[in-house]
């Protein structure tokens, strides 16, 4: 009886730290962009065990056109899988524009079917 009630406990926990993770990551990414851009992760696909390809939108928000270069910083829940991956545009984004962009990102141990956006970040500047 102790036995199952500990693994109830515990499976408690976890739920709870996912939803903090989750909606803390979700008000850490809606809030990034550094000065001058807005970026935010729209979707992550799994291009084998160990990469993903990682979609972003990147606004320009100043009054001119400006090239950005991002890093995309992919997890799962608890850390258990990373990964970086970086990107400089090759062209620039025209003044209070959107662009979109695919970043392959290694991921370590063949996490890829583990990261996801709700343990992810973007960064442009």
């Amino acid at each position: 009886m102790r036995a199952e009630s500990s693994l109830f406990e515990l499976t408690v926990l976890m739920v709870v730290v996912v939803v903090i993770a989750a909606l803390a990551a979700f008000v850490f990414v809606g809030s990034i962009g550094g000065p001058g851009y807005q970026a935010t992760i729209q979707d992550v696909t799994p291009s084998n065990s160990s990469e993903v390809i990682v979609d972003i939108q990147v606004r320009n928000l100043a009054s001119a056109p400006a090239t950005p270069t991002c890093v995309v910083d992919m997890s799962s829940p608890a850390s258990a899988y990373t990964g970086e991956g970086t990107m400089t545009a090759l062209q620039s984004i025209p003044a209070r524009a959107w662009a979109t962009y695919h970043i392959s990102v290694p991921v370590t141990a063949g996490g890829a079917t583990s990261v996801g956006i709700a343990w992810s970040s973007v960064s442009c500047h």
